[in-house]
């Protein structure tokens, strides 16, 4: 069973999409309203699918009424589920037809799109903008449920289609408004969807494809979508990091390094920076003002002494787990330090300096996480610089 609308049902036909609505009760919307989404939806599908080679979703058969991709129109809003929109998966075929790979988890699906956008708190958009972002959101979930429905990481899906809306229709994106979100806990386990927002962490991880793609290429972010077809969890983002001389704490570390720099196109519409435990202005022992760091997640510091020069910065308190890093800011870059169980850096080399612990550890059970205790001793140095 799928949906049932609350007045008589309509059908509005593109050359890929069967819009089903109604103009009465409860889901009522418009004839204009039906319209443009009519052409966004279009638009998503050139762009999606025709544009970037993305694989188009699993035909359903005749479920809806013919083989075009269903998309309804409902009070999503005003009811139980109060969400803009949602993708639900149908039927497991196994494999998709229309990728190169032989899937074993693909399935058919439909999307779910609110009729109106009165109910929730638009951030000065309008509803044809909320709308053209939920559409850009959820036609992505299709197209994921034609590699793997069950995935054991949800957050693949969401930073995946939040990232797409930044490409698809940037004028409508809602993706930089998760960001903030996501800087203010960088300390909690990456993909994880135990956080004191329910799962809004991920949808602000969009910023991890965005990195994968900055610094792999631009068709980086499918060619992981080829591993999330063939392999679960973890394994997917390790074999695609793995022929491209990288590792999964590498790559988050420098990620996380890249959210630091806010080292993005889109960087000026986050409002936000990431959490800092403290401001290191003097030698001495410091340590986090929160509960430490999950399993690939990071603590900020910022290095200020008031003379700047050569400064050591050495971990202790941490059974040896955890990685210390240096980022030298600049106006015209960023550099990454590795100082492993600690090192020298120069502070009088860079306009700011950061120091950020890192713990490396990961499993594939995100939701399972434990925090590590730690502590930064700074003193002068007289040694070379890790630089």
């Amino acid at each position: 069973t799928r949906v049932r609308l609350s007045g008589d049902k309509l059908i509005r036909d593109t050359q890929h999409f069967r819009i089903h609505y109604t103009l009465t009760g409860a889901d009522a919307t418009t004839e204009g309203y039906v319209s443009a989404m009519a052409l966004t939806l279009e638009e998503v599908w050139r762009i999606q699918i025709d544009r970037m080679g993305w694989p188009a979703p699993p035909p359903d058969g005749f479920l809806g009424g013919d083989e075009r991709f269903d998309v309804y129109v409902m009070d999503v809003l005003g009811s139980d589920i109060s969400a803009m929109g949602y993708t639900s998966p149908e039927s497991i075929i196994g494999d998709n037809p229309y990728t190169s790979d032989v899937e074993s988890y693909a399935s058919t699906s439909y999307f779910v799109v609110d009729n109106d956008f009165l109910n929730t708190d638009s951030g000065g958009k309008t509803a044809i903008s909320l709308m053209r972002a939920t559409v850009a959101h959820e036609f992505h979930h299709a197209i994921q449920f034609g590699y793997d429905i069950n995935d054991l990481h949800d957050w693949y899906y969401e930073a995946t289609a939040t990232w797409m809306e930044t490409k698809t229709l940037i004028k409508d994106e809602d993706a930089t408004g998760y960001v903030a979100y996501t800087f203010q806990y960088p300390e909690l386990c990456f993909g994880t969807a135990s956080d004191p927002g329910d799962g809004q962490l991920m949808y602000g991880e969009w910023t991890f494809m965005q990195y994968l793609v900055d610094r792999f290429g631009d068709d980086a972010v499918l060619e992981l979508w080829h591993n999330i077809g063939k392999y679960e969890g973890f394994e997917a983002l390790q074999n695609f990091l793995i022929p491209r001389s990288s590792s999964i704490p590498e790559a988050v570390a420098l990620y996380r390094i890249k959210n630091v720099a806010r080292d993005y196109q889109l960087a000026p519409m986050f409002d936000a920076t990431v959490w800092q435990e403290a401001s290191i202005d003097g030698t001495g022992r410091w340590t986090y003002d929160g509960r430490g760091v999950q399993e690939l997640g990071a603590n900020y510091f910022a290095l200020a002494p008031e003379e700047a020069g050569l400064y050591y910065a050495g971990l202790v308190n941490d059974d040896g787990l955890l990685q210390l890093w240096a980022v030298g800011v600049t106006a015209d870059s960023v550099e990454a330090i590795p100082l492993g169980r600690g090192g020298s850096v120069d502070t009088s080399q860079f306009d700011y300096t950061y120091l950020m612990v890192f713990n490396p550890a990961y499993h594939d059970d995100v939701n399972d996480c434990r925090y590590s205790d730690y502590a930064i001793d700074i003193s002068r140095s007289k040694e070379n610089a890790n630089i």
